[in-house]
């Protein structure tokens, strides 16, 4: 059961084309996200600014706001860099550990509100809690284990917490955010399997066309050589001909056919046989490349 879970929880480094795609669509969100947080730390701790502690209305949203905007400014830089695979895939697993631990500090921070101020104050907290989760989850739906941690690190504690206030209406909360919080998980969960879906077929679809692509440069070169010797053959020498003549219409610079004709060659293919023939060709060249180098162009 916990190696499942371990497993479930783990960003796997054999995912590269989909770590990557999490991570540029997080670049997006996760800014909004702790923008969406810090602005609902700052509204509860105005609405209790006259009845709670200094401790809980500035120091300690103080402190979690910092850490927000620190986390926000990275993920807002990382959109513009140039980024590794390894690092990408730290920046992930760094965000699943973290959304648990997180959640759970800022549910605390706002559970301990509750001892203070009135009932539309308590209504705020729960609301407080509630929404703010719900938008954190959405914000890091790409990356599936992110999400589910926040949420069932934050939720049931908020649940019990109302349950044991003794009031019926806590308790229909407490039941509603379960229920509610079920649902989205399943959103989550499923959304999450489209989205790597569409990114293997988009990695699938970008290597096939790269085959194609290699494949039609191979069949070009293919069409254009000559396969004894390795030069350009005489469809490849036609096609610069007619780029050279029209170059040199159009104010370019002139240029000199010369043809080479090889004396006493069809007697060496009588007296010795056509292999030796053709190791004469691949030699004749060979030796015409390197003597006239890339200058010159040399077709058979």
């Amino acid at each position: 059961m916990l190696e499942c879970i371990v497993n479930f929880l783990k960003v796997r480094e054999n995912e590269p084309d989909l770590n990557r795609a999490r991570f540029m669509a997080m670049t997006r969100l996760i800014p909004l996200m702790y923008l969406i947080l810090s602005i609902n730390m700052i509204a509860v701790s105005w609405a209790h600014w006259t009845v709670a502690p200094l401790t809980l209305t500035v120091a300690i949203p103080t402190a979690l706001i910092l850490f927000n905007g620190k986390r926000a400014i990275d993920y807002f830089r990382a959109r513009e860099k140039i980024l590794s695979d390894a690092h990408i895939l730290k920046q992930l697993r760094g965000t699943v550990w973290v959304a648990g631990p997180a959640g759970m500090i800022f549910t605390c921070w706002a559970l301990a509100f509750y001892q203070y101020g009135s009932s539309h104050q308590h209504a705020q907290i729960v609301f407080f809690i509630g929404v703010t989760v719900m938008a954190c989850g959405l914000c890091m739906m790409h990356l599936r284990q992110a999400p589910i941690i926040l949420i069932l690190a934050v939720i049931p504690e908020t649940s019990v917490f109302l349950i044991l206030q003794g009031d019926g209406v806590l308790t229909a909360i407490a039941l509603n955010l379960a229920l509610v919080s079920s649902v989205i998980l399943v959103i989550l969960y499923n959304h999450h399997d489209d989205f790597a879906r569409m990114i293997y077929q988009q990695t699938a679809q970008s290597d096939h066309r790269k085959r194609l692509e290699d494949l039609n440069k191979e069949n070009m070169r293919l069409a254009n050589t000559d396969s004894l010797t390795g030069l350009p053959n005489r469809r490849a020498f036609l096609s610069n001909i007619d780029d050279m003549v029209n170059t040199s219409l159009h104010g370019g610079p002139g240029f000199v056919v010369a043809l080479l004709d090889l004396d006493g060659f069809k007697a060496i293919n009588d007296l010795y046989g056509h292999p030796a023939g053709d190791e004469l060709l691949i030699e004749t060249g060979h030796r015409l490349t390197i003597a006239l180098g890339t200058d010159v162009f040399i077709a058979r």
